[in-house]
């Protein structure tokens, strides 16, 4: 058996923390002593006998990592009672990727149903807002699970307004001085 290593020979001899199990051919690496980002690469094996030669898919060994969310300022949403809104989520990538779910801000989790479902990619989707949905804590949580680290969004504010409220806003942003002066 020989290891390549990012595409040049990858000499087990040459470093101590590399054991080769015998009559398999596979690595054993001890990060006890190391950093283990040291040994992030692609690696491929090769089998040789008198038969021929395998080789072996690449191999490509990263370390898991829990990556920081940036902290944005997250703007109130206002939409009228009766459309679809979207809440992005949008985690910070990861390796595995995260595990995403919505809570509030007693770490309950959000209640979703054939109204409100959270898409593939973290989305939390309403097919229709109602007034109860006005809530300043919907809060996007990343689980990364091979660091056992849980990260949050800022809490995204909502307030659903129905058609005479936004009327009764606008009127008060619109007064009849402003109109005719």
């Amino acid at each position: 058996f020989s290891w390549t290593r990012n595409g040049t020979h990858f000499d087990i001899d040459q470093d101590a923390n590399v054991i080769m199990r015998p009559h398999s051919g596979t690595l054993v690496v001890d990060i006890s002593r190391e950093k283990a980002d040291n040994y992030e690469a692609v690696y491929q094996c090769t089998a040789r006998n008198k038969h021929g030669t395998a080789v072996s898919h690449n191999i490509v060994v990263r370390q898991s990592r829990s990556p920081l969310w940036s902290k944005e300022k997250v703007k109130p949403i206002v939409v009228q009672e009766g459309v679809s809104l979207v809440l992005p989520c949008r985690p910070p990538a990861g390796l595995p990727p995260p595990i995403i779910f919505w809570m509030d801000n007693n770490f309950q989790r959000l209640p979703q149903s054939s109204r409100v479902s959270q898409s593939l990619n973290g989305d939390l989707y309403f097919s229709n807002v109602l007034r109860e949905d006005s809530r300043n804590d919907y809060i996007c949580y990343a689980r990364f699970p091979h660091t056992q680290t849980i990260q949050q969004k800022q809490p995204i504010t909502v307030k659903v307004l129905n058609l005479d409220a936004i009327n009764d806003t606008m009127a008060a942003f619109y007064n009849d001085t402003d109109l005719f002066s």
